[in-house]
């Protein structure tokens, strides 16, 4: 979904001081592209200096962005550069930093061009490709030391400081990872239906420097990390056609990226 709709939203990133000439000019880029684009995510927490000719300018931008259908949102957590305004019906929308903006950008094209097919339904253990298609006699080796969890909308999954847990075979649901600095979360990615979380942690034995949360009513099927220990040693052929199937989808995950760079607007 979002490689294919996400360049309808796109982020400016300002720097410097925000004169008259300077609007002018980030304006007139703006909104000539703004027919290509629903969602626009202003970062002006490295503008120095603002106007007040170019506050207004960047108001007039606000209300044009909004008649031709397009939702500017800004990354200015002090409000330094748009104040409040007094209308609420007129107030963008503002973010503490640039990761949640563009969180909010990529939920709401997924709702907007999304339909039923897009969401991802809950699926069975045997049907997670970390373990779908395994040999009989591999399967029931592994499924007998995989644990069952669920969490409910909001509960963490693991917390920042933890020992590593495991690895997580999400069934339902999503888990959302994000880390806390200076009493601001920042949003770093999301684990959907089918995908595999906390392999680097298991594998290196590391303890959590993130937090993971629930969204939504979330099952997962936890295969732990003493058992992976185990089953290193009297299991090699098991953990060998896991670890070839983990190195896949972190493959399948840089092609999406590269894919997502190259693809023309």
């Amino acid at each position: 979904m979002l490689l294919r709709y996400g360049r309808r939203g796109r982020a400016y990133e300002l720097h410097g001081d925000l004169l008259f000439a300077g609007a002018e000019s980030v304006i007139r880029e703006i909104t000539a592209k703004a027919g290509d684009v629903d969602y626009l995510i202003l970062d002006v927490r490295g503008v120095d200096d603002t106007a007040d000719v170019s506050n207004r300018m960047l108001l007039g931008m606000r209300d044009e962005l909004r008649r031709v259908g397009v939702e500017a949102v800004l990354v200015d957590p002090a409000h330094a550069v748009l104040p409040l305004d007094p209308d609420v019906g007129k107030r963008v929308r503002h973010f503490p930093d640039v990761n949640a903006a563009i969180e909010y950008v990529e939920d709401a094209l997924i709702a907007k061009y999304g339909d039923a097919d897009a969401h991802w339904g809950p699926i069975q253990p045997e049907d997670h490709p970390l373990i779908a298609g395994l040999p009989d006699d591999l399967l029931t080796v592994l499924r007998s030391r995989l644990v069952l969890c669920s969490y409910a909308d909001g509960e963490s999954l693991v917390l920042a400081g933890q020992p590593a847990k495991g690895l997580f075979l999400v069934l339902s649901g999503m888990v959302n990872v994000s880390v806390k600095q200076e009493d601001v979360r920042h949003h770093l990615s999301m684990f959907t239906v089918g995908t595999t979380f906390g392999v680097v942690y298991a594998v290196a034995g590391r303890g959590y420097d993130i937090d993971a949360h629930a969204v939504g009513q979330v099952e997962a099927l936890l295969l732990p990390t003493d058992a992976l220990v185990e089953l290193s040693a009297t299991a090699p052929s098991l953990m060998l056609a896991m670890l070839q199937r983990l190195v896949t989808g972190a493959f399948d995950s840089m092609d999406w990226m590269t894919k997502a760079l190259i693809t023309p607007n």
